[in-house]
């Protein structure tokens, strides 16, 4: 049994590697604390597609196990039982899924839910491995860099973040243009959103539109932006796309995205929105506050650039309460005790 589950915790955490790969080059990111069981769902989806496949194609049967002896009646009997017994485990492991909003886990329920799962995943991976590639295939040989964004934008937020990105880079003298993406990389998303928002019960925004421009006016410096659901993408030469990078960072406002996909580290994200709200409105926060949001975030499991992003927003928290304070303070004619004590 040891054996058994390292291997497949070694299958899972590569099929993870390569399908986030394949997934967030376009469509964005799985949440922190169930990537693993992703990885491990596509992966037995991608193998029910197989499984399936070679029930009906002796040759293929052999490839997939070839340990068994070349008997057919044999190989097909093995292949129609996996084809059977697999998609129920998508399902179980579905049930498992740590960000999955389901008041009541009905097992059984996922379990026969899970054929459709498991089709509809094994086919989209497909899908990811043949048509993105040949799609983006001019971007690979010129060498462009990707770079992202790991947003969470709700529907009701989409039109507010992508004219928000307009208007940043407007600011900065950058004209641009938005449009829709290439159709198959359209529907290939939109079958990724129907199946993620399925399973992790969620309500997705389906859209998905691309912003491009050239810096300085130069048609050399061309970028290219795509934004959906999960995902803020940067693609170009990697001169353009860390300046564009560089000032959507700066520029993008926590109030209309997520910058983490889990449902504890959101909370937390919402806790630090509402303390900034509330200075807006005069009300005096204790700059201490920091201090236990930065434990809370430390007890959660988070991927880098989720722990920065968020850790960025305590640190600017910090800063305006204290700004906030020496503000109130000064216009009392009373300077912070701080400020007194070091002088």
């Amino acid at each position: 049994m040891p054996v058994f589950r390292m291997v497949t915790l070694a299958f899972a955490k590569t099929f993870s590697k390569l399908f986030g790969l394949a997934t967030i080059t376009f469509f964005g990111r799985a949440p922190s604390r169930d990537d693993d069981k992703v990885g491990l769902v596509g992966l037995l989806s991608l193998t029910w597609l197989s499984v399936v496949v070679a029930a009906f194609v002796p040759a293929l049967a052999e490839i997939l196990l070839p340990f068994l002896p070349d008997d057919e009646r044999l190989l097909r009997g093995v292949m129609i039982a996996g084809s059977v017994a697999i998609p129920p485990l998508v399902g179980v492991v579905i049930t498992r899924m740590e960000n999955r909003r389901d008041d009541v886990r009905s097992v059984a329920r996922e379990a026969l839910c899970g054929y459709g799962y498991a089709a509809g995943i094994g086919m989209l991976v497909v899908a990811l491995v043949l048509v993105v590639p040949l799609i983006k295939v001019s971007y690979i040989f010129r060498r462009f860099d990707l770079k992202h964004i790991a947003v969470m934008i709700s529907p009701d937020d989409y039109d507010a973040v992508l004219e928000e990105i307009r208007e940043a880079l407007d600011r900065h003298g950058i004209a641009t243009e938005v449009r829709d993406p290439e159709r198959p990389v359209l529907w290939i998303f939109r079958g990724l959103v129907f199946v993620e928002g399925k399973i992790f019960r969620r309500d997705m925004s389906r859209r998905m539109k691309v912003v491009s421009g050239h810096l300085d006016d130069d048609e050399r410096r061309w970028f290219e932006i795509t934004v959906h659901a999960t995902d803020i993408s940067v693609i170009g030469r990697k001169e353009e796309t860390s300046c564009v990078m560089a000032l959507l960072s700066e520029e993008l406002d926590e109030r209309n995205v997520y910058f983490s996909w889990d449902d504890s580290s959101q909370a937390l994200e919402d806790r630090i929105l509402a303390y900034g709200q509330a200075l807006d409105t005069g009300e005096d926060v204790d700059p201490d506050v920091a201090r236990a949001l930065c434990a809370e975030l430390r007890e959660l499991a988070l991927s880098t650039e989720e722990w920065n992003a968020i850790r960025r927003q305590i640190y600017k928290l910090e800063r305006d309460c204290y700004r906030a304070r020496a503000e109130r303070c000064a216009a009392e004619h009373d300077p912070p005790s701080r400020l007194r004590a070091s002088g």
